[in-house]
């Protein structure tokens, strides 16, 4: 369960980084610190994340309905306020720190619910 519960972790942070620099890219972030900061903003909140819904969906057993949406977007708006904080204190590249989290992270969940369907 362990080794499940690592590889689902490490493939969330992967692809969340993966979607979230290129989605940073096409809002301005051209210099690397700003790059950085994407990055490193996504390892302090993903894990996090991914580890409570996968937590909520192995060991609770909530499947995909109507709860687990509820959840899902409460959890993601907290995260998207926390990286909005945490851009406001470090983003260069001139973008409005609360919109450009909202953007990241909109990409980020649709490119996972997209995922998810394939």
């Amino acid at each position: 369960m362990a080794d499940i519960l690592l590889r689902s972790l490490a493939f969330n942070l992967a692809f969340t980084l993966a979607v979230e620099e290129a989605a940073g890219f096409v809002m301005g972030v051209r210099a690397w610190r700003d790059a950085l900061l994407v990055a490193l903003v996504n390892v302090i909140t993903n894990p996090p994340l991914g580890l409570l819904l996968d937590w909520l969906t192995l060991r609770c057993g909530l499947r995909p309905g109507p709860l687990f949406w509820v959840i899902f977007l409460v959890c993601e708006a907290a995260v998207a306020a926390a990286e909005g904080l945490l851009y406001r204190r470090r983003l260069a590249c001139g973008a409005d720190p609360w919109k450009f989290s909202a953007v990241l992270n909109a990409a980020s969940c649709l490119g996972g619910i997209l995922y998810a369907l394939i």
